[in-house]
């Protein structure tokens, strides 16, 4: 079972739309899929879920800090191969309880120095943790600021700091489809935006197959 976090102190930076769209692509492909909501105050992927049709694929169950390791034991016994967990950004003991449990961490951020430097606990925390983790350049303006997006990539490279090589960029196709319970991909296979996660899936399984 591969286990990837969603993780930044920071509000709006889209972990939880990038957590709905990786899970319901994994659930395209046929795997047990879970997504695990550990934002108390925000619950957004729970909100999610209850719109949806299909409440089993991808299966969203709230935890915290001491529900977690039971419920990944529960999901491993049953088969699941993907479990996202959408972490809280300012709840230090929930998220500390998710970074620790993943196998990798993905770390959204828009092409902003406010987005970075918001990123910096979170990194110091996997970092103690010795967990992996990778920026994600992520709701990425369509024109100039896709230019930035690589320009702050290659910056964090140059620090040091792996980066995740699809770039998601700002469309309403993906707030649209969250509102109706869906996903990109499953509003519009055929968007842009569809092809960017399914893009940062496949990266995601050969990153957690090596």
């Amino acid at each position: 079972m591969r286990i990837v976090a969603l993780g930044q102190q920071k509000g709006g930076v889209g972990k939880s739309a990038v957590a709905i769209n990786l899970a319901c692509q994994a659930a395209a492909s046929g795997a047990r899929v879970a997504i695990i909501d550990m934002d108390e105050e925000q619950a957004t992927t729970l909100k999610w879920a209850k719109r949806r049709e299909d409440k089993e694929r991808p299966f969203t169950i709230a935890a915290n800090a001491v529900s977690l390791p039971s419920i990944l034991d529960r999901l491993k016994r049953e088969g699941f191969a993907w479990v996202f967990l959408d972490l809280p950004g300012r709840n230090a003991a929930l998220a500390s309880a998710g970074l620790i449990a993943a196998d990798l961490i993905l770390v959204p951020c828009r092409p902003l120095e406010v987005d970075i430097e918001a990123s910096v606990a979170t990194v110091k925390a996997a970092k103690r943790a010795n967990k992996r983790y990778v920026y994600l350049m992520n709701i990425v303006q369509v024109q100039h600021e896709q230019q930035r997006a690589e320009q702050m990539a290659g910056t964090l490279e140059a620090l040091g700091h792996p980066v995740a090589p699809p770039r998601i960029v700002q469309r309403i196709v993906v707030p649209d489809a969250i509102a109706q319970g869906k996903s990109a991909r499953e509003k519009n296979s055929k968007s842009p935006s569809a092809d960017e996660f399914k893009k940062l899936f496949q990266w995601l399984e050969k990153e957690l197959a090596q």
